[in-house]
């Protein structure tokens, strides 16, 4: 027995039940009741067990004295609403609307008409499978014809399971089994369509004479409009590209029209300057501007996105500032983020205050100033790639596969504590997005350096640096496994000998040496790429070090 109910002694001699989860306040069972000629109704509350006093005389509405029968509910007999249907024996199938339902998958229009002889009229089909997942639906569209049988159209939809969504996992992880330090890189961009950091230019080249992704306004590589590569900014961290003057940089890009794309940059405006970005609606230059963000020497960012001045908030000098767009073409929406907080979300039509035309074609980089005051801005690491890229919260760090510590997003590196000498462990890290995590990317290795307060050396190794990337001090670490003579030198990226750290006779023990950022006259050196060479007998060995100012 599932459940006992209470029956009145108005209505009784039920024929039917049906269960009804669809009508606001169930769950409720229905049943069809022969007290009354031709049938009633009858609501149960199920969590009561007794009746609600909802009832319905179908015996009435269809002007029947017969015998009450079976029962049905059903979603969609008429699309948008769930229906309750019942049979007076021998006599009726009654249909009755009882609450509205899921919305109509299939619209048809025209629903009446009449096709003349000879000639066709246009039906339009439209199938909706918004908020469906993992089901197929079926209809007959049934035309009638007086000439004959009526005709059937057999049309079916099948929606398919959505797609568990993919968080992309950390990249390069690896561990120095001495150290007992993981290191990783941040997750790669899925769907990357474009993607520059401009590093792989020049300091001094004119952006659009040495890239074949970039342009200017009026399409003239080398001319005033086109901005230089620079290393006096970075964030990627050799090179950026810096807008000043009358600069005017053009992304060069497909017109979409359809789809969800995301456009990211990374943006630095120093003290008493003024900087400035816009998308374009398509990839001829000023058609229809889809949003422009104007940052003022005042340290206040003006964003015109639906409307002018739509959104006014403060930014910081001298500092990296994230900058992000969606822009979903499909349902004519666009959200702008900076540093990962939402400023304004806004039609993308609209564009700056004006327009209609719903595609997307286009980044600009202008040398904006306002009255008085002088542009300089410089650019890093812009990315275009369709789809919604989910904002970065952190990194967690696994060791055996349990959860040891939680960073965050400017963290790449973790030391690990309590190691034991030549026992194998598995580092594992993986990269939360807002409480969902990606795969964990996991690495083996076998510890080789200190146990129980004893140095173990087992060979005489370069073990690399930390932290790497620096600003302005790394400590380097490399063990001697015999005496002897060791060197242990800084070298720019042109090979140039920038900085002797060791130049003596080691004996057999674990060491370490500091570098900060200065050369053998003791001047500071400039960010970027830089390499250390250590020699001792028999050995030789280069590692890669980022200095980021």
């Amino acid at each position: 027995v599932l459940n006992t109910l209470i029956m009145s002694a108005t209505y009784i001699s039920y024929y039917g039940f049906a269960y009804d989860d669809f009508s606001d306040g169930g769950p409720y069972l229905w049943g069809f009741s022969q007290s009354v000629a031709g049938g009633i109704l009858v609501q149960y509350d199920l969590a009561t067990g007794f009746e609600t006093g909802v009832v319905f005389d179908v015996g009435t509405l269809v002007g029947s004295v017969g015998s009450a029968g079976g029962m049905f509910i059903a979603d969609g007999i008429v699309p948008g609403f769930s229906t309750i249907g019942c049979m007076v024996q021998n006599e009726f199938i009654v249909g009755l609307e009882l609450s509205p339902g899921d919305e109509p998958w299939i619209t048809v229009t025209p629903l009446t008409g009449t096709v003349p002889a000879g000639e066709s009229v246009v039906v339009d089909v439209t199938l909706d499978a918004a908020d469906l997942s993992d089901i197929t639906k079926t209809a007959d569209l049934v035309i009638a014809n007086n000439a004959g049988d009526d005709v059937i159209v057999d049309v079916t939809m099948i929606v398919l399971e959505d797609p568990i969504p993919v968080f992309d996992p950390p990249t390069n992880v690896e561990v120095d089994d001495v150290l007992g330090i993981v290191t990783w890189d941040p997750p790669a961009v899925s769907g990357v369509i474009i993607e520059d950091n401009f590093d792989s230019y020049t300091v001094g080249d004119h952006l659009a004479e040495v890239s074949d992704d970039w342009t200017t306004w009026s399409g003239g590589p080398g001319g005033s409009e086109d901005g230089v590569i620079s290393d006096a900014q970075a964030l990627s961290p050799l090179n950026s590209l810096l807008i000043e003057g009358s600069n005017d940089q053009l992304l060069i890009m497909d017109d979409y029209t359809s789809g969800v794309y995301t456009m990211e940059l990374d943006l630095y405006i120093p003290s008493g300057f003024c900087g400035y970005w816009n998308l374009q609606k398509t990839s001829t230059p000023g058609t229809e501007w889809g949003i422009q963000i104007m940052f003022d020497v005042t340290g206040e960012a003006t964003v015109d996105a639906g409307t002018a001045a739509a959104a006014i908030f403060n930014f910081n000098f001298d500092t990296w500032i994230h900058q992000k767009v969606i822009v979903d073409l499909d349902n004519d929406l666009a959200t702008y983020y900076t540093d990962g907080v939402e400023i304004i979300q806004y039609q993308w039509t609209l564009g700056t205050g004006s327009g209609s035309i719903p595609a997307f074609g286009g980044l600009n980089l202008y040398a904006w100033a306002s009255t008085g005051n002088s542009p300089q801005c410089y650019f890093d690491n812009v990315v275009l790639s369709s789809g919604t890229t989910r904002d970065l919260t952190g990194y967690n760090v696994y060791l055996d596969g349990d959860l040891i510590s939680s960073v965050g997003t400017d963290i790449f590196d973790y030391t690990y504590e309590d190691l034991v000498f030549e026992q194998d462990y598995v580092a594992g890290i993986s990269a939360d997005y807002d409480g969902e995590e990606s795969e964990i990317v996991e690495v083996a290795f076998e510890y080789q350096g200190v146990d129980a307060g004893n140095v173990i050396i087992a060979a005489t190794k370069l073990n690399g640096n930390y932290p790497n990337p620096f600003n302005p001090i790394t400590t380097i670490a490399y063990s001697i496994r015999e005496t002897g003579k060791v060197t242990l030198q800084v070298y720019n990226i042109k090979g140039q000998l920038v900085k002797t750290l060791v130049n003596d006779v080691r004996e057999t023990g674990e060491y370490t040496v500091t570098w900060n950022g200065r050369d053998n006259s003791n001047k500071t050196v400039a960010s970027g790429v830089y390499f250390y060479k250590m020699k001792a007998q028999n050995y030789n060995n280069t590692k890669k070090m980022i200095l980021m100012k």
